[in-house]
């Protein structure tokens, strides 16, 4: 493993760090393997947050296994109180009484809450008491802001190192137009910022390197959207981001032992890595800028230049940025339920296949009208196939639960191991409680003709009513050939003395059949 310095942090970190927010979509297993594959390939930085459901204490549990001496880049972010409780938290987890690396999520988004980030006791001022009594070595942000916003923040002279978002393509799968006075996100600017960060000696971390799974294909969640373009790894691309002067580490997200090995791999000392570049950074490979080609072309970039130009009244960027969320089942965040593609093209059939009057265009060139109807087509395909149940969908009423998605497995190998992952919101009147905690609500895999538990899952964090979370488990398919129908139910100890159940959905497993 390379290791460079973190700016003015003084810590050497691995070339490549892991991100974590993935992880709540993986088994408890799968996650701790990830991880330790990671820390045996010499990964020292890891990257989570409060809100990554339980990734935290993962990442703590597999550091304390591995023996290993690892940077957790935890953040915090709300009142300071929320914040210190934050901090001390995950200084009790760890066991230590000092943090080498402690930062405010997304800084822009604090500001434009109104969170008291600068001002007399506000988080800047916590984080600062706690570098000055000893218990903090250096402070971080993560950023979303458009680039005049980031130099601002270097300005400030603040923060020891960013994490800031930056990839060949220009964009990644959360990209999106805002509304004034939000500005959007530049990925292409901000490389002039690495530049401007080691003038000031500010250690530079960036996220979404792979866009988000949209340059390369993830091994943890494959897309579901058809690409003909050539095929990159992510060892290609990330090595090109590592060769930007100012880069110290790139952050993937890491959900897999493969993923695992691909990404730490790609930090490994060899000829392609050794010696920190000078001068003007290289350009991107020849295979990398055909990719890059290609993409900018057919997928959009959500830059909103066409969302006032639809003769229907729709916002195509909209559209297309809930679809993505949707075919690249590795993305996380953000599906609320106003973006939920459903909501927003609630038609049975595509818009754009009536539309007589074509106003849309695209400045990149995208026929919108076409990839929408293909997408829409898409969309309707995995509601059909039970991943992607509507809002409206009947038999929601009166449930403690709606399936916001679910991934469960229709064919699999006799005694190979399956995956079920369910995003469900809580629609019942209390809290679902998590893991270690009296009364904590778990799903239950159960066959059809045996109902007790095959198999369970909880919760990582707490789900509050009108909240949402995930539940990812595995389990081992019959040895028997043939038809299996299995139910996943929750489990709610609270709700009644026994414990009150919801059959949460229904599928059916083909077991070695071809």
């Amino acid at each position: 493993m390379e290791y460079r310095r973190l700016g003015r942090t003084g810590l050497q970190v691995s070339a490549v760090a892991f991100g974590t927010c993935q992880l709540r979509l993986v088994p408890e297993r799968a996650a701790l393997e990830t991880l330790a594959r990671g820390f045996a390939l010499g990964v020292n930085l890891v990257h989570t947050a409060p809100d990554y459901e339980g990734a935290t204490e993962l990442v703590v549990r597999a550091i304390k296994d591995s023996g290993r001496d690892v940077i957790v880049a935890s953040q915090g972010y709300g009142s300071t109180d929320q914040m210190e409780r934050q901090f001390e938290s995950l200084c009790e987890l760890l066991g230590a009484d000092h943090l080498p690396l402690f930062g405010i999520a997304c800084v822009d988004d604090r500001e434009r809450l109104g969170e008291n980030l600068y001002g007399p006791g506000g988080m800047v001022e916590f984080l600062e008491r706690r570098k000055a009594d000893g218990r903090l070595g250096s402070i971080f942000c993560t950023t979303h802001g458009d680039p005049a916003y980031i130099e601002r923040l270097l300005q400030r002279d603040v923060f020891d190192a960013l994490m800031i978002a930056w990839n060949p393509l220009g964009f990644h799968l959360l990209s999106w137009h805002p509304h004034e006075p939000i500005v959007q996100e530049d990925l292409p600017s901000n490389r002039k910022l690495f530049t401007l960060a080691a003038a000031r000696d500010v250690g530079i971390m960036v996220m979404k390197p792979l866009a988000g799974g949209l340059l390369v294909a993830g091994k943890a969640f494959p897309s579901r959207l058809p690409d003909d373009g050539p095929a990159l790894t992510a060892r290609e691309v990330l090595r090109t981001i590592l060769r930007e002067p100012g880069v110290s580490t790139v952050v993937p997200g890491t959900a897999s032992v493969a993923e695992a090995e691909e990404n730490a791999l790609a930090a490994h000392l060899d000829d392609a890595l050794t010696g920190r570049r000078r001068g003007a950074a290289p350009e991107p490979p020849p295979l990398i800028q055909a990719r890059v080609s290609t993409l900018q072309t057919t997928l959009c970039s959500r830059c909103g230049y066409c969302d006032d130009l639809c003769s229907k009244g729709l916002a195509p960027s909209w559209l297309f940025r809930a679809a993505y969320l949707q075919l690249f089942p590795s993305e996380t965040f953000e599906a609320i339920a106003e973006q939920e593609y459903f909501r927003l093209h609630p038609e049975d059939a595509a818009a754009c296949a009536s539309c007589e009057r074509v106003t849309c265009r695209c400045p990149a060139g995208i026929d919108i009208p076409r990839s929408l109807i293909a997408l829409h087509r898409d969309m309707v395909a995995l509601h059909d196939d039970g991943v992607l149940p509507r809002a409206d969908d009947k038999g929601a009423d009166g449930r403690l639960t709606r399936v916001v998605r679910q991934d469960v497995p229709s064919r699999l190998a006799c005694g190979a191991v399956g995956t079920c992952r369910l995003y469900l919101e809580n629609r019942g009147p209390s809290t679902w409680l998590p893991a270690g905690t009296p009364g904590a609500v778990r799903v239950e895999l159960r066959a059809r003709r045996r109902w007790w538990s095959l198999a369970a899952a909880h919760l990582r964090e707490a789900v509050p009513p009108g909240g949402r979370g995930h539940f990812a488990l595995e389990f081992t398919s019959p040895s028997r050939r043939g038809r299996h129908e299995f139910s996943l139910v929750l489990i709610d100890p609270m709700r009644s003395e026994r414990g009150e159940r919801e059959t949460v959905t229904r599928f059916v497993v083909r077991v070695g059949e071809p």
